[in-house]
This record gives structure tokens, C-alpha cells and sequence, in this order.
């Protein structure tokens, strides 16, 4: 029992303290610009930037009591964002935004 403890502690730890910000530093960095140390360092500062910060947001503005539920879904809300914009930039789509807006005389 306490190996599944243990196992459940690093998987938890893995969520909240490396995925947040390595799904960002997909976004803020090209594939081949900085390596996988660096990556992986950023990846730790900005998950635990991030998290502080949304949590200390969603506390104080919003009113949102801190605790596991609500702590899972600011940490998939947080990463779900730059996955999105990395699958919609990948298909094309923020191209076919730019030549619409560029068509309708707006500018990009």
C-alpha cells in the first residue's frame, strides 16, 4: 500500500510541478531551440509560476476555494491552453484568421 502511495505522490507531483509549463515552453519555444535540460528546467519555473499565480488569481478574484478539485482543474485548464493553441496554429488556423481579417480590410 504505501508503494502505491508513494507512486500516486510522483505521478501527482509530475502534474502539478512539470506539465503546466512544459506544455508552455511548447509554445514559447521552437522545437530545436533550447534543449531538453533547459526545457525541462523551464518547464519546473513555470509550472510552479503559474500555478501560484492561478491559484492566487482564481482565490482572491474569483472567490475559488483552493483545494484538490479545483486545484486539478486550473492545472488542466492551464495545459489544455497552449495545446490548443498549438494544435490550431499546426492545422493552419490562425492563417486562415489572418487572410480573412487582411480580406476585410481589419489589420492583422
Amino acid at each position: 500500500m504505501a508503494f502505491l502511495d508513494g507512486l500516486r505522490s510522483i505521478a501527482a507531483l509530475l502534474f502539478l510541478i512539470f506539465i503546466p509549463g512544459f506544455a508552455w515552453t511548447l509554445v514559447f519555444f521552437k522545437e530545436r531551440e533550447v534543449d531538453i535540460l533547459e526545457r525541462f528546467v523551464y518547464s519546473i519555473a513555470l509550472s510552479i509560476a503559474l500555478m501560484a499565480i492561478a491559484l492566487f488569481f482564481a482565490n482572491r478574484l474569483l472567490g475559488v476555494r483552493i483545494n484538490v478539485p479545483n486545484s486539478f482543474a486550473i492545472v488542466v485548464v492551464l495545459t489544455a491552453i497552449p495545446f490548443i493553441h498549438r494544435f490550431l496554429s499546426k492545422r493552419g488556423h490562425y492563417d486562415r484568421l489572418r487572410l480573412r481579417r487582411s480580406r476585410n480590410g481589419l489589420k492583422t
